[in-house]
C-alpha cells in the first residue's frame, strides 16, 4: 500500500503534519493534529487525497477541512455575567442584559453563545443569533439547546414542554413522561432528528430518532444534568448531591466528594468524551479523565458565581 505525508498550515505558518501516512483504495486519508498554535488546542484535519503521493499545504488548502476544539468553558452567574476559561478568544459580552439566567449553549464553532432566562427570554453574544424566545408559554424555563447546525434551538420548561425556535423541529416522544415530574435537561441527536429529556428523578424520554437508553432509575436521587455520548447509546447523568450515574455505554469516572461540593450545576465531558467536568452553585470545579490537562490553569473555583450555567467544548 502506498504511503505519503501530510502538511498543514495555519495563517501561513508551516505546522507539522502527518507522515507515512497510508493511501488506501478510497484514496482518501485523515491526519489527527495536535498543535501550539496560540495556546495549546486541536485540529482535526481531514484530507481528500488527490493523487499525488505527498499532499503539500497548497494542494491540502483546497479540500481540507478542519475543526477547531479548544477545550473552553462557559459559565454565566446568577447576576447574568457570562465568562469562560481557556477557548483561543475572551468570551463575548452579551447584547443585552440578562436577567434570572438559566441556561447557557454555545454555537458550533465555539464564537457564541446564547442564555436562556426563566422567563423564556433568549440573549445571544458573538456569532449566535436569536431566533425566538419562549414568551407568553407557561414556565419557567429551565434549558436550551441548540440543534447540530446552529441555526436553531430547543427551550425546555420545568413541565416538559418543548418550544422549537428556528431550524428545531418538535418530535414525538417514544414513551410517557413520568408523572408529575420536573423536566431540568434537553439535548439533540447527533443528527437532529430527535431530542432527550432528562426529568429530576433520572428519567429519559426519547424523542424522533433518539435512542431509547437503558438503565435503571437511581432511587432518591434529584438529578440536575445530563451528558449524552456522540454515539447516542449512552448518558451520564449528575446528581444534585455530585454523584455521577452512568446510563447504556457511558462510563461514569467519578464524583465530586460530597464534603468539598455544593450544590451541582453542570458536567460537561470534554471532545473526545474521555473526561469530564463537574462544576457546583460555589464555583468549584472537579476535573476527571483528561478533562485534568484540557485546559492549562484551570481554577479549582471559578469566578463566576453564584454559578447556574456551563458548558464546554
Amino acid at each position: 500500500m502506498p504511503r505519503g505525508s501530510i502538511t498543514f498550515t495555519i495563517n501561513g505558518t508551516p505546522v507539522r503534519g502527518c507522515t507515512n501516512v497510508a493511501l488506501g483504495a478510497s484514496r482518501e486519508v485523515s491526519c489527527a493534529l495536535v498543535t501550539g498554535y496560540s495556546q495549546p488546542g486541536e485540529f482535526l484535519i481531514r484530507l481528500r487525497y488527490s493523487g499525488s503521493a505527498v499532499l503539500r499545504a497548497a494542494q491540502a488548502a483546497r479540500s481540507e477541512r478542519v475543526i477547531p476544539r479548544w477545550h473552553r468553558l462557559w459559565l454565566v452567574s446568577a447576576r447574568g455575567i457570562v465568562t469562560s476559561v481557556g477557548g483561543a478568544s475572551p468570551a463575548p459580552a452579551p447584547r443585552t442584559s440578562v436577567r434570572r439566567p438559566v441556561a447557557l449553549a454555545h454555537t458550533p464553532d465555539d464564537s457564541g453563545y446564547w442564555v436562556l432566562s426563566a422567563d423564556g427570554t433568549v440573549t445571544s453574544a458573538g456569532d449566535a443569533r436569536v431566533f425566538g424566545g419562549g414568551q407568553g408559554r407557561p414556565g419557567p424555563f429551565v434549558d436550551l439547546a441548540p440543534t447540530p447546525s446552529g441555526r436553531g434551538y430547543y427551550l425546555l420548561t420545568a413541565r416538559g414542554v418543548v418550544v422549537a425556535r428556528g431550524d428545531a423541529r418538535l418530535r414525538r416522544a417514544k414513551g410517557l413522561p413520568p408523572r408529575a415530574g420536573r423536566a431540568v435537561a434537553i439535548a439533540p441527536t447527533a443528527d437532529g432528528g430527535g431530542y432527550w429529556i432528562l426529568w429530576r428523578n433520572g428519567a429519559l424520554t426519547a424523542f424522533g430518532d433518539a435512542t431509547t437508553i437503558p438503565g435503571a432509575r437511581t432511587r432518591g436521587a434529584s438529578f440536575v444534568a445530563v451528558a449524552f455520548a456522540p454515539n447516542g447509546r449512552g448518558a451520564l447523568l449528575l446528581s444534585a448531591s455530585g454523584r455521577v450515574v452512568a446510563r447504556g455505554d457511558a462510563r461514569a469516572l467519578g464524583g465530586a466528594p460530597q464534603r468539598a461540593f455544593g450544590d451541582a450545576v453542570a458536567l460537561v465531558p470534554t471532545g473526545d468524551w474521555r473526561g469530564y467536568w463537574l462544576l457546583d452553585r460555589s464555583g468549584h470545579v472537579f476535573s476527571f479523565g483528561d478533562a485534568r490537562h484540557a485546559i492549562a490553569g484551570l481554577p479549582r473555583i471559578v469566578p463566576a458565581v453564584p454559578l447556574v450555567a456551563a458548558a464546554g467544548t
